[in-house]
């Protein structure tokens, strides 16, 4: 079938060596239009997969940059938290780690009390041993941490044991200063919350005892007397520098002595002032 419209079918196609083209002075027929058709089909389509191609690589690129600059981004921010941790978990180790502290004290002792009678033997009257109010000093050292501590105590006064009988006469050099003892468990409840941990008031309670040597049936010579004791008290350290190391420690303790043969439950109260060093 025969196409006489031929001007209508004038086709121009950008590549020159496939450039074809139908007058209309020379009659064309069906076959011709159809092969330019195929062939402006054929073009479109190559140009179409050319521009698809193109576009793919091209956002494919950009998808690859992205990707890049979020897998950077990412190992920056894993590392930042990371180190943050680290740093955090440090500081944290640090703040909440145990510390070995030791301290001396010095204060006074409240005291003006029996604390020990036994039968003088070449006179059958009661021989009395009493410690009276005077100085105190001595010695503290333990392991403390945010919340809790756990220490030794040994604290012995200025002033010996006076031993008279019954009557108030005395029995000169029969006794010594006696030496109080303790294992004592403190509790910060307020922990570092004062001034980032330099003030620390705390509360402690313990057991112990206190020995004392004396001579009491004035035959023998002095021999130890012991009697049992527990402790409960109260006090704040008081934290110097940035970097806190040494602190002052004020305390106020009661020390209740636990009846013993001829004399009933007593109470002893210390008041002192420690200087000491954590390490």
């Amino acid at each position: 079938m025969a196409v006489t419209d031929c001007d209508l079918l004038l086709l121009k196609i950008e590549k020159p060596e496939r450039t074809l083209a139908l007058r209309a002075d020379n009659p064309c027929d069906f076959e011709t239009a159809h092969a330019a058709r195929l062939l402006m089909w054929s073009d479109l389509r190559e140009r179409l997969i050319e521009r698809i191609v193109s576009t793919c690589e091209s956002k494919t690129a950009e998808v690859d940059e992205m990707t890049t600059s979020l897998g950077k981004l990412s190992l920056i921010a894993l590392a930042f938290c990371v180190l943050n941790g680290v740093t955090n978990a440090q500081t944290q180790s640090q703040a909440r780690a145990s510390r070995f502290e030791v301290a001396t004290f010095f204060g006074a002792m409240i005291a003006g009390k029996q604390v020990a009678r036994r039968v003088n033997a070449t006179g059958g009257e009661q021989l009395i041993a009493r410690l009276d109010h005077g100085g105190a000093l001595g010695l503290r050292a333990g392991v403390h941490s945010e919340l809790i501590g756990l220490e030794a105590n040994f604290l012995t006064t200025g002033n010996a044991v006076v031993v008279r009988n019954e009557f108030g006469v005395l029995f000169p050099h029969h006794a010594e200063t006696p030496l109080l003892y303790s294992g004592e468990a403190l509790l910060y409840p307020l922990r570092r919350a004062v001034r980032e941990g330099r003030v620390r008031p705390y509360v402690t309670s313990g057991i112990g005892g206190m020995l004392i040597s004396a001579d009491l049936d004035n035959i023998n010579d002095q021999e130890p007397h012991h009697r049992l004791m527990w402790n409960a008290g109260g006090g704040v350290k008081l934290f110097a520098g940035k970097a806190p190391a040494v602190f002052v420690d004020v305390r106020f303790t009661n020390h209740r002595l636990l009846g013993s043969r001829g004399t009933g439950a007593i109470d002893l109260r210390s008041i002192a002032v420690g200087v000491g060093y954590r390490f």
